[in-house]
Parts: C-alpha cells; structure tokens; sequence
C-alpha cells in the first residue's frame, strides 16, 4: 500500500488550464473530506476535554438556573469576552463555531482542489481513504469538472430524496426527543450537567441550530442536518461495499437497497434517526468494519514487503481504530456492541480465509462455550419465570426467533421484514464466494439464538426488577448490525456475468429480462403492506407529514412574544420564581419545550400510556394537579387548543407501527373548552394564532 499521501504529478507547465497543482496538501484535504467522518474527530475532542476539565459550554447557560444564564447571556459584556474573563477559556459553542468556519473554507478549497484537477488523476485508497495523485494517462480522455459532476449525480439524487421528505416529526415520533434533546443543551453549564452528555452529537446539532431564533429556521437548518448526516452514513455503507469486492455499480445499488430496507418497525433509518446520535454512531460502526475489512487483507504480507512498510500499515490502522470508538461511544452505547458483531464476523472471516476446516473448530468452540455458559453461568429466577415462559426466550435460553407466535420473532421482524429475510437468504448463499458478506449478515442471527447471548441480556435486565421488563424488547437492535441489502446484490453481482453470457446472443431478451427485473422490485417495494410482517418501508421514507400531524401551529406559536422567554417575564413579575411558567396539554406542551423557549409541567408525548392520553383523565389531570396551581397565577402563560379546530382524524403511521395511538394528534383537541372554562377567572384570552389560543394571567 501506498503511503497515505503522495503526489507524483509533474510541474505544471505554462499554459496549462489547471494552473493549482495536487499538492501533498491539497490532496490531504481531499482525503480529510473524502472519509465522511474524520472532520468529525476535531469537534469530538474538543467536547471530551470540556467535559474532562468541567469548562462551560453555552453563554445562555453560564449561571446556575436558566433565569440566571440567560441573563448573563444578554449583558453588556460579548459572551466570548464573559467566558476569557471569568475561566480563562472560551465556551465550548465558540468552539463549534470557530471549527465549522475553519471546515468551511477548508472544505471549499479541498472541493475546488477535487473540481480542477483534470491535469492528474486522482487515485484514492479505499483502505485508508488517502487520495494519491499520478501523472495523466495518455490512452483515454482526462476526466473533467462536468465528468466528477456526473459521477457525483447520483449522491445529489439521494440528497433530494432525503431533503424532501425532510426530518419526520410527526408527534409523538421519537424524532421530537431528539429534537428536544438538542435543545436541552441551552440550559447545561458544562458537558455532565446534561444527563444525557454521553451522546456528544447532540451538542454538535445544537451549535448548527443555536444561532437562529425562527422555529422555521430551526427545523430547515434540522432538515439539511439530517441530510447530511445521512449521505455521511450512505457514503460509508457504499465504502463497506467495495471493500468487500463489489464493484461501484452494485455498491451503488446496495445503498439504494439499505435505503429503502434498512430501519425498525415501518420506519426508515435514515428518517427517524437522522438527527439523533444513532446515525453518527452508525457511521463510525461502517467505516470501522470497512477498515477492519481491508486490514485483514493487508495481514497477508509478502516477505518482500519491509518491515517499516508493515509497520507503517498497522500504526495507520490502530489510529482508524482509535479516533473511531471514541465517535461511536460517545454517540450510542448500542454502537459498541454492533462493532463488537462486525470485528467478530471478520475475525471469523479471517481465520477461516484459505482454511475451510476452521469453520468445523470455530463452530465446535462456539458451542462449548455456550455449553459451559448453560451449565455455569447463575440465572436470575426471571429467565427462566418471566423471559422464558412469556415467549422470548426459547429452551435453550436463545431467543426464540423460529416461533412465529412469539414474542422475540414478532421483535426481530420489526428490523429484519420480508425483504429482510431474503438478504438473510442471499448470506447463506454467500458462504463460500462472499464469505466477508455472509459473516457480516447471519452472524447477528446467530448470536441472537445462542445461549450466552440471551442469559447474559436477560441477567442484565432482570436485576432492574419489575422495570426492567421494559428493556427485553430492545434485544433486537443487535439485528441494526446487519448491512441491509448487500448480500442481496453481492448475489446479484455474483449471478450476473453468468446471465450475459446466456443473453450475449439476444440483446433484446436480455433487455426485457432486465425490466422485468425491475419491474418486479418496484412491484416488490409498491404492493408489499408497511404493517407486520412485511414492513415495507417505502412509504414511511418518501412520505410527507400533515402540518397538523407535526403540530406545526404550534412550532409557530413558540416565535410569539407572549410565549418566548417566558422564564425572564414570569421571574420578573412573581415575587417567587415559580417552577412552571407556562401550561398546555402535554403534547403541546412537549412541543413548546422542545424549542427551548419554555417550561411547562406535565409535558409528554405520551407514546407508551394510551389510557393517559383519554379526555377524561386529561380533564381529572386539570382538575387534580393543575387548578391548585391555576388559582395560585402560578402560570404565565396558557396555551390551550383552539376549540372546535378540524384536524386529521388519526394517523396512519400511528395505526400501522402501532408505537402510538393513531388519534394522539387529535386528542390534544380534547377538553379544550372545559380547559378554558377552567382559567377564564385567572387569565384573559390575548391571541388567538392559526390553532391556538393564549392566555395570560389577569
């Protein structure tokens, strides 16, 4: 292997039309950008040291309370200059700021460097994603600016396809917390203040967003994140896919095919976790088995290779490996163990490569070690009472995933589908020509149906108590480390130099055999129903959400004077800071909150408690909990649902995932006259905005 950065292009000579060399650092800045997550690794750092040293993080946070860091946030100082002044270090958003500018203009010349190079050719490494350059060839054309642009089309295309749609934030949708959770960091003085600091993406998210202040704004700037984020992830499954040998069509294709496939429950991946920290943790689980792909090929060394080359290959690979688990840790703690899944699959890979009586002796340790695992490992009484009698774990203590009654197999399928399946097909199919793909897609299965796996997760769970029931069916994410859809067309490339060569004499049957493939998968992806057990995500990708459905209103209604800032007003006009200062329905309230303009009590999205969303216990809530506080003034602002308002009657996401009520949108209407009957003696009616109506203390 090349060195990660050379330039070997000669001198430009007078008159040359690209006048700007491939330098060494122009190409360094190619390969900086070209690997999709190392300029991700400055801002990672960056956030570990603020939250090893405690350092403040968001002017808007620098007192204790929010009342105190707001206001320390509009004195006369410039934050910067309150940050230097009183810890001797700059705030952490600061920071974000100053990196995102230095990777623009950087990123502008790396992109201007990649435009106007037809003068070389540049060569990269799939390995290490080193871009090299070499002197033109003299038996074809250049490739042009217009000739990168084409081949840069497609991702363009996909670009579009996610932008579009946008993020879903549908509510009660998961998308919403991860929404709220950036917001959160407005309110946090240093990294641990946040309980959730661990997932570092979400500051990263939060200094994209903080600068403007227009809900609408807020959600555009949200939507071209999750875009983004997504192609970043998209880019690294298409590097996963020529490492294991396909070429840059089919590698094309089995990211179109994890686009449509990969996902939980009849929603996309990309569009219900594209601004949580799950994609950015995905990412470096990718990038990290692609490495680990191409290092266990550069293992096999010729004795001519010297040594300083190898050992030069291996530093390169261990520091891969060592800015990698940091971004995946310090994103989502499931990234780990899907790591820990592919590192096994191409360790396997590895040992049998060249030696196929390996597979008789690694089966046989894998067994015995799942033996001594039933036989020794103590069970908490709940595994045997509670996991496996109610159908999720089977009578070996593997999940019970050949029960198509159970529990455990209705969980897997919510991941895997129908299309799922057969990519499981296509990987046993695999065994012997695409070993590295059938590793990758049927070990997670296999894990799943061992003992060991299902004592140790359950052991786990169990010493939460009645509690931890609620986690037994998040057993299934291991099933996220399956790459979706590339061993369908790893199949595929296999398959089709053999189908030209029975066509090469008819063209024209060999054309409508080809339509007639495509014509059945859009046949495929068009008929199949997105509900169990098929799970056909096309739908749920592409589709766009009711305004109403995403409360839209009331996003819009958080850009009102009467709604924003709320804490300071309220502060200033109670003798007391009160604990609440504004009050609404909890999914109006959750929405309110997850702008970061207010604090409301009982706010939820009540995804998981369909009796508590009833109007008749919204009505006792009012009753019981709020009116003590209603009658104390302890409320700046209500703000209740516009009566009598026409809204989508249920939600077809809601109905066929069965993850909320398809009514929950319509039952935040629910009670809204009695609610107003309730305040009318405390507060005045002040604005009545598109669907609902504000209401201020008297």
């Amino acid at each position: 292997m090349s060195s990660p950065i050379t330039s070997s292009e000669p001198s430009p000579r007078k008159g040359d039309a690209y006048s700007l060399p491939a330098t060494r650092y122009s190409l360094l800045l190619i390969s900086y950008f070209r690997s999709g997550w190392a300029f991700l690794i400055p801002y990672l750092a960056a956030y570990l040291l603020y939250a090893w040293l405690k350092w403040p993080v968001n002017p808007a946070a620098g007192g204790e309370g929010i009342v105190k860091g707001v206001s320390e946030s509009v004195g006369s100082l410039p934050s910067t200059a309150h940050s230097l002044l009183s810890t001797g270090v700059p705030y952490l958003l600061h920071v974000y700021w100053f990196l995102h500018a230095i990777h623009l203009i950087f990123g502008t010349l790396a992109l201007r460097s990649w435009w106007k190079a037809p003068a070389v050719e540049l060569q990269f490494s799939t390995s290490t994603d080193a871009c090299s350059a070499r002197p033109p060839p003299t038996i074809h054309r250049l490739p042009s600016g217009m000739d990168r642009l084409w081949a840069a089309m497609p991702w363009l295309c996909l670009s579009l396809l996610i932008w579009i749609p946008g993020v879903y934030l549908e509510m009660p949708a998961d998308p919403w917390a991860h929404f709220s959770r950036m917001s959160d960091w407005q309110y946090t003085s240093n990294p641990l203040a946040n309980p959730e600091w661990r997932k570092s993406g979400s500051f990263l998210i939060y200094s994209l967003v903080e600068p403007v202040d227009s809900s609408a704004a807020k959600l555009r700037i949200f939507d071209l994140g999750n875009t983004a984020f997504s192609i970043l992830y998209y880019w690294q499954y298409y590097g996963l896919a020529r490492a294991c040998g396909l070429s840059g069509r089919f590698a094309w294709w089995s990211v179109l095919a994890n686009f449509l496939l990969f996902g939980n429950n009849i929603f996309g991946f990309h569009r219900y976790y594209g601004m949580a920290t799950t994609v950015l943790a995905q990412i470096g689980v990718v990038a990290l088995a692609r490495y680990a792909v191409h290092g266990v090929r550069l293992i096999s060394y010729t004795k001519e290779t010297p040594r300083a080359t190898r050992l030069a290959r291996w530093v390169v690979q261990f520091a891969l490996f060592g800015s990698l688990l940091p971004l995946i840790a310090f994103n989502h703690v499931q990234g780990l163990a899907l790591t820990a899944m592919a590192l096994a699959g191409i360790w396997a890979w590895r040992l049998s490569r060249g030696h196929p009586a390996r597979l008789f002796w690694l089966g046989m340790v894998y067994l015995m070690f799942n033996v001594v695992v039933v036989l020794l490992r103590p069970k908490h009484p709940d595994v045997a009472g509670l996991y496996q009698t109610r159908g999720w774990l089977n009578a070996w203590y593997g999940f019970d995933l050949f029960n198509l009654n159970s529990y455990a197999f209705e969980r897997a399928m919510q991941i895997c589908g129908l299309l799922g399946l057969i990519n499981l097909a296509a990987g046993l199919l695999l065994a012997f020509r695409r070993p590295v793909v059938a590793w990758l897609t049927i070990l997670p299965v296999v894990v799943l149906l061992s003992p060991a796996y299902g004592i140790f997760y359950t052991n786990a769970i169990a010493h939460f108590g009645p509690s931890g029931y609620e986690y037994i069916d998040t057993f299934h994410r291991l099933l996220l480390g399956i790459p979706s859809g590339l061993a369908i067309c790893s199949l595929l490339a296999l398959i089709s130099p053999y189908l030209a060569n029975s066509w090469r004499s008819t063209a024209p049957a060999a054309g409508n055999v080809t339509f007639a493939a495509l014509a059945i998968l859009l046949l495929l992806f068009t008929s199949l129903p997105a509900s169990t057990p098929y799970y056909n995500r096309l739908w749920q990708v592409l589709m766009r959400v009711p305004n109403d459905l995403q409360m839209a209103h009331v996003a819009a209604a958080t850009d009102l004077d009467l709604v924003k800032n709320q804490s300071l007003d309220v502060a200033s006009r109670l003798p007391a800071t009160p604990t609440f200062h504004v009050m609404a329905t909890p999914g109006t309230g959750f929405v309110l909150s997850a702008f970061g303009n207010t604090m409301t009590p009982f706010r939820n999205k009540w995804m998981l408690y369909p009796v508590l969303s009833t109007p008749v216990n919204r009505l006792n809530s009012v009753q019981l909990a709020l009116k003590p506080l209603i009658q104390q003034k302890q409320f700046g602002v209500v703000v209740v649902p516009a009566p009598a308002t026409l809204t989508s009657s249920s939600s077809q996401a809601g109905f066929l995932s069965g993850h909320w009520l398809p009514n929950q949108v319509a039952l935040e209407q629910a009670g809204a006259a009695e609610l107003e009957r309730e305040i009318a003696p405390y507060y005045s009616l002040r604005r009545d905005f598109h669907q609902v109506r504000i209401w201020r203390s008297k």
